[in-house]
């Protein structure tokens, strides 16, 4: 299974995310982070899927990489010696 897009969207409080998936025997399926499911019959109804939920708010999800504890101290220093 290949991940096409995940979405996500804040709503005061909490976080909804839906991942846009396609899976080898060729389904497409949305996933929400409760557990929702939704399927599409092709691609270009995926794709049109994801147009709509971007038209509700909700933007593409961007990893970032773990911070690690002293980053915060190394950051300190650095703006000290600046």
């Amino acid at each position: 299974m290949s991940t096409v897009a995940l979405l996500r969207k804040a709503y005061g409080a909490c976080v909804r995310t839906w991942r846009f998936t396609q899976s080898d025997d060729g389904q497409f399926m949305a996933i929400s982070d409760r557990g929702e499911r939704r399927w599409y019959p092709s691609r270009r109804s995926l794709d049109l899927a994801i147009e709509g939920f971007r038209g509700y708010g909700f933007t593409e999800f961007q990893h970032t990489l773990p911070v690690r504890r002293g980053a915060k101290q190394l950051v300190i220093e650095l703006a000290a010696v600046s």
